[in-house]
């Protein structure tokens, strides 16, 4: 996850933040916005870091997507992967 833009206190990240790094605050959100044609299982090395808020199909600027809202919990560093199966 490379360079994401800000939104309301706290940070966007989809596909073509894939293989970067971003830093995040404790208290903050995190919006995950990935293809909706694909199912998603999201992998963490810290379980506790990220609290999922909710989750949503949406449709953002003609593409469909699927939109996890997660607060930020714990600071430190870890890894959240998205891994797709095809839907």
């Amino acid at each position: 996850m490379s360079p994401a833009s800000a939104c309301n206190q706290g940070f966007s990240l989809g596909p073509e933040n894939a293989g970067g790094t971003k830093n995040v605050q404790v208290g903050s959100e995190l919006r995950l916005a990935l293809p909706a044609e694909l199912d998603w299982n999201i992998e963490s090395t810290n379980t506790s870091a990220l609290l999922l808020k909710s989750a949503a199909l949406g449709s953002i600027g003609g593409s469909n997507l699927r939109i996890w809202l997660f607060d930020v919990k714990s600071a430190g560093q870890f890894v959240a992967r998205p891994v797709n199966r095809r839907a």
